[in-house]
């Protein structure tokens, strides 16, 4: 959340708040018991009203053990450093001062690495435990309302860590096994869909090759033998002009 100096809304649950003015602490250095208050106020847990801001407004109190001397001498609302273990950590109290040996506390604050969290009270931490504890029961008798077993013959049983296990694993096979024909039947399916594509392949070719013309082939044999027919007349007058020619030379 970013820094404000604002004070905070009565009634207004804080408990989920979380406040770091890195600013300040860029400015002012790490913090340290002296300085903890200081930067405590400008937060939103900070209350305006309290002894701690009325003796700041008095510049002759500014030495802190004589803060918390006439703190001390005084009744109502202070904020005071109980614990520390700085510069990590710090525990800052909101209490009600009643005599200077007598304090109420009211609410409790974690200053960590500069982060400072509202702790939240008695009623609130109870109802969480008890929700919890009440959530962990729940699930416990949901948990045994499934192991239960009821027989006309035997009664009531509680089944084992070993039955409940074998039929998890049986349930897993059936599950495998259904997976594994839903597998089967898509590979047949394709191989039939395959199967069926190569026969009307095959249907189309014999079809496209008994749709050529006998007439054709005979004629491109007419063909054929003309040619051949030809090149045997060539070849004879060839042969004779060649045998005349030996007469003349003779």
């Amino acid at each position: 959340m970013a820094a404000t100096a604002a004070a905070a809304v009565p009634d207004t649950d804080l408990t989920k708040l979380e406040w770091h003015f890195p600013e300040w602490l860029a400015q002012f250095g790490p913090l340290n018991p002296v300085n903890v208050l200081d930067y405590f106020e400008h937060s939103p847990f900070w209350d305006p009203t309290c002894n701690n801001a009325v003796l700041k407004m008095q510049t002759q109190y500014n030495a802190l053990e004589a803060l918390q001397e006439h703190l001390r001498q005084m009744t109502g609302v202070e904020f005071a450093v109980v614990h520390e273990r700085w510069p990590a950590l710090f525990v800052i109290r909101k209490q009600n001062r009643r005599s200077p040996t007598e304090v109420l506390p009211l609410t409790v604050y974690h200053v960590v690495h500069g982060r400072i969290y509202q702790s939240p009270d008695m009623l609130t931490l109870l109802n969480t435990r008890m929700l919890t504890s009440l959530h962990h029961l729940e699930t416990a008798m949901h948990r045994a309302r499934e192991l239960v077993e009821f027989q006309p013959s035997s009664g009531y049983s509680w089944r084992t860590n070993e039955a409940a296990q074998a039929e998890q694993e049986r349930s897993t096979r059936q599950e495998m096994s259904a997976v594994n024909l839903a597998r089967q039947q898509e590979s047949h399916q394709f191989r039939m869909n395959v199967d069926r594509l190569m026969a009307v392949l095959a249907t189309n070719g014999v079809q496209a090759a008994m749709s050529k013309t006998p007439g054709g082939q005979s004629s491109g044999g007419a063909d054929s033998s003309r040619r051949k027919k030809k090149g045997d007349d060539a070849s004879v007058s060839s042969r004779k002009k060649k045998k005349l020619s030996q007469q003349q030379s003779m």
